[in-house]
């Protein structure tokens, strides 16, 4: 067994170079039992060496199950499905040899209950080619490219209202809004390229690449979706990022869009060392990676950026929050704010007892009047003090403003001033 056999005797135990010179002894004239006793090696072998021309070490035990040929063309294969990222696993290996021998009616020795040759002949075909090792596959090779839409007016998040009310408001912009596309692409290890955005425009404005992520390319379109020139241009950006050789090439995962299939991205990725793998048709919710876990927090995060508590529109936050509306603000104004509206009452009511007072004069009304009313009295009060009452209490009648939500009210902070009843003159 490959694994587990251990040496019993010397038999082959000589070297190629052992080999070489007694090849040589023997054709410089020695005779060939000779050569064999002095460098220890069998008769038969040398004479099968001279014959075959093969200087190679000493073979023991059973003779391999493929020819040479054959596991040079299965080697062959194995690298070449390596670098196309369809590496085999031991396992795969093992069950090809034996699918292989079944074909071609190879004799072999190999399980027949479970189709597969055995791991020893896995360790020896390894040890027979030393170009082929078992290898971790490397997840920064592996891309996967889709696109999306991200609209400019999001949806607000959902807020903390009164239990049974059918609607409840939120600040969100009220415009339309249009779709830009964004073309993305990661790597299995966790890697991002620079996104493409795609606007809906004809002509391209620096103002829109203003702020955007660092790397990022920008570009417009009519409807503000991908075509076939435009992918291009993004798989030269793709290759400027990563920079995929033939050497050294990556895999590119990305579904059946019509924008995808065209002889110049064909031709651009053969001639860059990018390996193409198209999903099939509708199977983009099960296969794509960037559809199964990106898109969705990518435009949830995109989402709460737009709420009113994290929305990054500064003129917008600034004016709810300079006209003290929210966040709600009850000292929004001060003393000072009121004193012109005070100045202005004051004249008011300055007019208003000039008037009375050339009223009483023209009429020539007694200074002293008795009411009918029993429960009100006014003798010895002037005219002109009955009239500034009246004003004063018609001021204080006036409908309630928004200011009367407040604890002191303009009136208690501010009072309007009584004016004092002229003395009579003797």
């Amino acid at each position: 067994m490959g694994r587990t056999y251990k040496r019993q005797s010397k038999h082959a135990s000589w070297l190629p170079e052992t080999l070489h010179a007694a090849l040589l002894a023997i054709k410089s004239g020695k005779k060939i039992r000779a050569v064999s006793r002095t460098f220890d090696i069998p008769e038969s072998t040398l004479r099968l060496r001279l014959k075959n021309k093969n200087i190679g070490g000493p073979k023991l035990g059973r003779k391999p199950t493929f020819s040479y040929d054959v596991e040079l063309e299965l080697a062959d294969q194995i690298l070449k499905m390596a670098k196309f990222f369809y590496g085999l696993t031991p396992i795969e290996l093992r069950r090809l040899a034996f699918e292989y021998a079944e074909a071609n009616h190879i004799p072999h020795r190999f399980n027949k209950n479970t189709k597969l040759a055995g791991p020893d002949w896995l360790q020896l075909f390894m040890k027979r080619h030393p170009n082929i090792s078992l290898r971790k596959p490397e997840a920064d090779k592996i891309y996967n490219v889709d696109e999306t839409g991200i609209t400019t007016v999001q949806k607000p998040s959902k807020i903390l209202g009164p239990k049974g009310q059918k609607q409840v408001g939120s600040l969100i912009s009220w415009e339309r809004g249009k779709n830009v596309t964004t073309v993305c692409c990661m790597n299995a290890a966790g890697s991002f390229v620079p996104p493409m955005f795609i606007y809906p425009r004809t002509r391209m404005n620096i103002l829109l690449e203003k702020g955007g992520p660092v790397g990022s390319i920008y570009a417009c379109s009519k409807n503000g979706w991908i075509n076939s020139e435009l992918f291009l241009e993004w798989l030269k950006h793709f290759s400027k990022s990563v920079k995929p050789t033939s050497e050294d090439p990556v895999l590119l995962i990305m579904d059946n869009h019509c924008s995808h299939i065209s002889l110049q991205a064909y031709e651009f990725c053969k001639a860059n060392g990018i390996c193409v793998v198209t999903l099939p048709p509708h199977t983009s919710h099960k296969l794509q990676p960037l559809n199964l876990t990106f898109f969705g927090p990518l435009k949830n995060a995109f989402n709460r950026e737009f709420t009113v508590e994290l929305i990054l529109w500064k003129k917008g936050l600034s004016g709810f929050k300079a006209a003290g509306i929210f966040p709600f603000n009850p000292n929004k104004f001060n003393s000072n704010d009121f004193a012109s509206a005070q100045e202005m009452i004051n004249i008011n009511i300055n007019n208003s007892v000039q008037s009375v007072q050339i009223i009483n004069e023209a009429t020539n009304i007694s200074p002293s009047i008795e009411s009918t009313d029993d429960n009100l009295e006014t003798k010895n009060v002037t005219p002109q003090v009955i009239m500034q009452e009246n004003v004063v209490s018609n001021l204080q009648n006036q409908p309630s403003t928004s200011t009367n939500i407040y604890r002191k009210t303009i009136s208690k902070i501010c009072p309007i001033p009584q004016p004092k009843p002229k003395s009579k003159k003797n």
